[in-house]
């Protein structure tokens, strides 16, 4: 949904109801929505006018989720995790091969976002660890 600032009747902008983390293009007129196919149950990207009309639908990464406009409004970024290594990914939404842009040999990429006029990019990248501990014979 989306209502003026001055106020006023909210209006219905996506029949996503289940849909997460929404983004506003940069020139404000298409909205992207992360989603999941019904069918396939598999991660998607919702891309919609603000209007509410659908433009199309593109498949996204299994692993989690991240995504932003990049600066042109013609294509998303996405996060891609290959055997722990994650990278930047673009795809344009006329229907083009998704393009690498980042190539990174370790590490994951936590979030990113670009600045305002699209010149630089700004990211976290670490890496997570977790320990499985055993404590039996309690008394």
């Amino acid at each position: 949904w989306k209502v003026s600032i001055d106020g006023g009747t909210p209006t219905k902008v996506s029949d996503y109801a289940a849909g997460f983390y929404p983004q506003v293009s940069p020139n404000g007129k298409l909205l992207a929505i992360g989603i999941t196919d019904e069918k396939t149950k598999r991660p998607q990207f919702a891309v919609v006018t603000t209007d509410g009309e659908p433009i199309k639908t593109i498949d996204a990464p299994l692993q989690g989720v991240v995504f932003h406009w990049f600066p042109d409004s013609q294509s998303l970024v996405f996060v891609k995790t290959i055997r722990g290594v994650s990278n930047l990914w673009r795809q344009p939404l006329d229907g083009g091969k998704p393009e690498q842009i980042t190539n990174f040999k370790s590490d994951l990429i936590f979030n990113f976002t670009y600045s305002l006029v699209g010149r630089q990019l700004a990211l976290s990248r670490g890496n997570q660890s977790g320990d499985a501990v055993m404590i039996s014979d309690l008394k």
